[in-house]
Formats: structure tokens, C-alpha cells, sequence
């Protein structure tokens, strides 16, 4: 039942917590999906519950805030994909997007994540909306009302403590399938769980690891979605036609040996491709076309296509060259993406080489202030200073360069956490990473800010639901032959200032030396006709770069001497926005365009550039 309560709690935890994670709805997921959101709830929500329009109007009105910090279960309010229900931790905020459901006392909440994560409720639900639409890949989007969503009957005979504890399982297994470094329970890139001599044998271990996740899932799957309808005591006319409309379970498929032809289709890194296949084979099914799944959306498609059991088909997808390859370019990357984070104090480098992937916590229970990967200090908070004997110098300030000579070089940094991490074998570790992201060397794709390189792979990692908050700021000059990256998480006032005076104003100052010095030995190549062309070239090439590092002191100088004030409660967005000469990222300019127009008045910057009279 859904609790309609409008006091706010009184948990004392309410009126002391700044920011509590929030379910707002997002992608279609089953029994567990990681909350990206948070809600600013400081002074228990007063600035959220009194926000007024610049016509000094109350545009706010939350409700049922009596609920808020219970543990529940969540789902999304409107969705084109199936209805997906999960857990709703303890100390968590939902919202209109992302409903709460509040399972009475006597109900247990593993019998409520089964019943609603089958196809028996599925079935009812397409009824009791009239989804006659949702065969069709660009049907609407549809509001799963408290009246459909309620109106689900329910079993009589409640689950067993076995089969709950196959709900308690299923949901662990969900929680912990593809966990990145941006969900609550990241402890290690998953290329250094294993610790292989190669990246490739690492990670094809992680793959045989990952596939042989999914055929517990499916296991499990099966066994909860047989005690639900085992639950419902339904005739075998109402299951075929529960399996009419929803389709078999996937494990209702007969094992089979697939083929690599028959796979290939439906491993393209292109889902909708994918689908598109799907239909001409299967025809227009809701369990094809929409967003859902009982194990991994491609290994349910392919079930239904192929006709064979999610263990054929899971095998079949544990050999496929096509998959493996991705793979390994991606967790590639989210090794590279660890590294950087090490070299900045994010992540923990002690946790390489431990057994990181224990039990996970209660899904009911308060989701943790920072992830086990996090390197923390001694209030278990996000450290700012190194602990003892700590194996690695850290960026403390929160600035890595790119320049060959300079000691924080961002690709000498990642150099000495991969001798930390492969120790003999680094270098051959840093070719092959090279050779798998098909670049010269790693400062190719650390430079290289569009497509296969890092700030497209990290922005990409960093965005989701529409929101894009890059945690590593790439400012680089215009021709990319010097970069500064910065962490947000260590952006102040002085940042700008500090990167001016110790990395950018000391390269100038080499650089001019440098060319002077250059200019002085053409001079002194007096008739040498050969030696004074190539020296020439060498100056015209060294003016070059100078005019370059310039143009990009000059941009850094231009948004440092705004004097603004950071606050990362506004966030990465507008945070980002005033350097929009030197990140390449468009959105950045949009955003400085849209505050100095007068947009987002409740924000720090906002208000700053107002007092500064920069506002249009």
C-alpha cells in the first residue's frame, strides 16, 4: 500500500542530513538499482518545501514526507519499459518520478519484490493500464498508477523462507552484476581483481566471472518466478496465457548448442540494432521490443529468438570473439579511470590484491556515506591528506598536467600506479593498454578529447538519466599540445590560481627559454644552409607552441579572475561553466550562455555573477 503522510519524519537523522539519496525512476530495472541522485534536504527540506518563482510564487510541494527514510521498495511512475520494482534502502528521499511502496507490517518485502518482478504481474499490469500500445518499440510512455500498481491480487499462500531467501539472493546477485566506480558499493576496477600477467587474461577472467553471474541469475530467476505462480495456484489455460502475452520465461527454453552465426546478430554493441533484429525474427512482442528482462536484456532476446535456454545461450556469449573484444577496450578504460583516481586521492590502491568483493550489505539498509574503494580518512569520510606510509604520492591539490616534463604529468602519474599495481611488468602493461585502446601511446588517449579517448570515455561514464557530472575536468589548449586536469572535488577559489603560478606560468617561462635558445643556435649556424632550414622550422614550431600556451594562460587567467566562489551543491554543470574556453565540451558554453542570461537564480554562481553585474 502506498502511505499518504504529510508530517515530516522524526527521525533525528531527518533534520541533520545535507543531502539524502533520492529514487527519481530512471531505466527499467528489477529488484535492485543503484540510486545516482541525490536530494537537498538540509534543515529537513526547508529550502526545497519553501522554493518560490522569481513571481514569488510556491512552486514546491512535496508529500507523504512521513515516509521518507523508511525502508521500502521503488518504482518508476512513468515509463515506456516494463514496470521494474526494487529495494528502496533506508534513509532515502523518492519523489514523483520514483514512487514509494510501504508493504503493510505483517507483508514481508522479498514476497512484494517477487510478485511484482514476474510475468504474472506484468500480465495484470498491461491489463489493468491498457497498454495496447506497448508492443510497439516508440509507444508512449505509460504512469503506473497506485490504482493499477494496487491492483495486482495477491497470493494466497505468501512465499516460504527458502524462496525468500532465493529473492534475497537474486537481488544480491542484480546488486552486484555491473557495479562502475560511479555505484555506492565500488571497491576495485574489475581488471584488478585478478591481477593477471595481461590486461586480455584479466579481463577474460572478469568475463567468465561476469557470465557465470548471470547463469545464477538465471537459475534463481527461474526457481522465484516458478514459487510465485506455483503461489497463485493458476490453471495451466491462465499460465499459457500469461505466456502468450508476456512470453515463456527464458528458462523455459530447451538447451541447445548455438552456433557463432546465430549469435552474431545479437551481439552488436547497438541494443536498438539488436531489437531491430529480434522483431524480424520474433514479430513485435512487448517482451521483445520493450525494456525488460529476467536476466540481461540481450540474454533474454536471445532466448526468445533462438529458442534456447539462458544457459546455451549465456555460453555461447561467453565465447564470442565480438563481446569479448568490447569487453576488454572497456574495462580497459575503467582501469585507466581507477588509476586516474588513485593518482587524486579518490580510490584506495591498497585494495589491489584484496578480496574486495565480500558480502554485500543488507539492500534495505542505509546505503553507505562512501564506497568501499574510497580511500577515507579517520572519520570515515573522503581523505585529504595521505594515511602512513601510504605506497603512493597523491595529487593532493587536485591538478594533473599534461607535460612530459613536469613531475605531475598526468600519464608519469598513471605510469608509477601501474609499477605499484604490475610492479616488473608495467611497462608491458602500459603498451598493452596502448595497443587495446589502439593509440601510439596513453598520452594519445588521454589527449585526445573526442571520441576513444579519456574525457569522452569519462563523460560518458559520469552522465546518466540526462544529467552529466564529469568529476575530472579537462582543460586543454587549442592545438592539444598542453592540458591541465583538474579534480572537482578539490575546486576552490584558489585552484585557478594555483594551476596559473605552479604548472602554466613555469611552462611558459621553459618554453620561452627554449626558444630563445633555439634563435641563438640559428644565429650561431651562420652559412650552414641545412642546419639554419631545420632550426628555422624548429623556432617556427617552438613560436607556435609558445603562442599557443599563451592563448591558453590568457583563458585560464580570464575565468580565475572572476573571483568566483565554487559550490559544488551547484553543481558539476555550473561549476564547469566559467571555463568553457578550455573544456572541450560544448555544454559548458550552453550553461554560461543560460546564467549569464539569468538562469538558475537559486544557484551560488548565479547570485555571484549578479553582484558582479555580469548577469544580461
Amino acid at each position: 500500500s502506498l502511505i499518504n503522510a504529510n508530517a515530516p519524519s522524526k527521525d533525528p537523522e531527518f533534520f541533520k542530513t545535507y543531502w539524502v539519496p533520492m529514487a527519481k525512476g530512471g531505466e527499467y530495472s528489477q529488484y535492485w538499482d543503484d540510486l545516482h541522485l541525490v536530494l537537498l534536504w538540509h534543515d529537513s527540506g526547508f529550502e526545497l518545501r519553501n522554493f518560490v518563482d522569481e513571481h514569488g510564487k510556491l512552486r514546491s510541494r512535496p508529500q507523504n514526507l512521513g515516509s521518507f527514510y523508511k525502508p521500502g521498495l521503488t518504482f518508476p511512475y512513468r515509463t515506456t519499459s516494463a514496470f521494474g520494482l526494487r529495494c528502496l534502502p533506508a534513509g532515502c528521499a523518492f519523489s514523483v518520478g520514483g514512487w514509494a511502496m510501504f508493504p503493510p507490517p505483517d507483508w514481508q518485502r522479498e514476497d512484494v519484490l517477487a510478485v511484482y518482478n514476474t510475468r504474472f504481474a506484468r500480465y495484470f499490469m498491461e491489463v489493468l493500464l491498457g497498454q495496447s500500445d506497448s508492443a510497439v518499440g516508440v509507444s508512449a510512455a505509460r504512469n503506473h498508477v497506485a490504482e493499477a500498481v494496487g491492483g495486482i491480487p495477491w497470493p494466497k499462500n505468501p512465499l516460504s523462507d527458502g524462496q525468500r531467501n532465493d529473492v534475497r539472493q537474486l537481488t544480491a546477485l542484480f546488486r552486484s552484476l555491473d557495479i562502475d566506480e560511479t555505484c555506492c558499493d565500488f571497491s576495485l576496477a574489475r581488471m584488478l581483481m585478478s591481477k593477471a600477467d595481461t590486461l586480455k587474461a584479466s579481463a577474460g577472467q572478469s568475463w567468465s566471472n561476469r557470465c557465470g553471474h548471470l547463469r545464477r541469475i538465471a537459475t534463481i530467476a527461474e526457481r522465484v518466478d516458478g514459487s510465485v505462480l506455483s503461489a497463485y495456484e493458476l490453471e495451466p489455460e491462465d499460465e499459457r496465457l500469461i505466456s502468450i502475452e508476456e512470453g515463456p520465461h527464458p528458462a523455459h527454453y530447451p538447451k541447445r548448442v548455438l552456433s557463432d552465426d546465430e549469435l552474431a546478430p545479437l551481439c552488436q554493441p547497438n541494443i536498438e540494432a539488436v531489437v531491430d533484429f529480434a522483431q524480424q525474427k520474433a514479430g513485435s512482442k512487448r517482451f521483445i521490443v520493450k525494456k525488460a528482462f529476467f536476466i540481461e536484456r540481450t540474454v533474454d532476446i536471445a532466448c526468445h529468438v533462438l529458442r534456447a535456454d539462458p544457459g546455451s545461450v549465456i555460453d555461447g556469449l561467453e565465447r564470442s570473439r565480438e563481446l569479448k573484444s568490447r569487453f576488454l577496450v572497456e574495462s580497459t578504460r575503467e582501469m585507466l579511470s581507477y588509476c586516474v583516481g588513485v593518482c587524486v586521492g579518490r580510490w584506495d590502491l591498497r585494495n589491489v590484491g584484496l578480496n574486495v568483493e565480500g558480502d554485500l550489505p543488507d539492500s534495505f539498509a542505509n546505503l553507505p556515506v562512501c564506497s568501499p574503494g574510497e580511500l577515507v580518512g579517520n572519520e570515515q569520510l573522503p581523505a585529504r591528506f595521505s594515511p602512513p606510509n601510504y605506497p603512493i604520492r597523491v595529487n593532493w591539490e587536485g591538478i594533473l598536467v599534461d607535460d612530459p616534463d613536469h613531475d605531475d604529468d598526468i600519464e608519469r602519474r598513471l605510469r608509477s600506479v601501474l609499477e605499484m599495481i604490475w610492479e616488473h611488468r608495467a611497462e608491458a602493461i602500459e603498451r598493452e593498454a596502448s595497443e587495446i585502446l589502439d593509440v601510439k601511446e596513453l598520452r594519445d588517449y588521454l589527449r585526445k578529447p573526442g571520441k576513444g579517448g579519456f574525457w569522452e570515455d569519462h563523460l560518458s561514464r559520469y552522465s546518466k538519466s540526462r544529467r552529466n557530472a564529469p568529476i575530472y575536468w579537462l582543460l586543454q589548449s587549442s592545438k592539444r599540445n598542453y592540458a591541465l586536469w583538474l579534480y572537482c572535488q578539490r575546486f576552490d577559489k584558489d585552484l585557478l590560481f594555483k594551476a596559473l603560478v605552479n604548472y602554466v606560468e613555469p611552462k611558459i617561462r621553459l618554453e620561452a627559454s627554449r626558444l630563445e635558445t633555439l634563435r641563438s643556435q640559428k644565429m650561431a649556424a651562420g652559412d650552414n644552409n641545412k642546419e639554419v632550414k631545420r632550426l628555422a622550422k624548429e623556432v617556427e614550431r617552438q613560436e607556435d607552441l609558445l603562442s599557443e600556451l599563451r592563448d591558453f594562460e590568457d583563458k585560464l587567467r580570464r575565468a580565475a579572475n572572476l573571483h568566483l566562489e565554487p559550490d559544488l551543491n551547484d553543481g558539476v554543470v555550473l561549476n564547469i561553466a566559467p571555463l568553457h574556453e578550455l573544456v572541450p565540451w560544448k555544454e559548458a558554453k550552453n550553461y554560461w550562455d543560460e546564467l549569464l542570461e539569468g538562469k538558475y537564480e537559486w544557484s551560488s554562481i548565479s547570485k555571484q555573477l549578479r553582484q558582479k553585474g555580469l548577469v544580461k
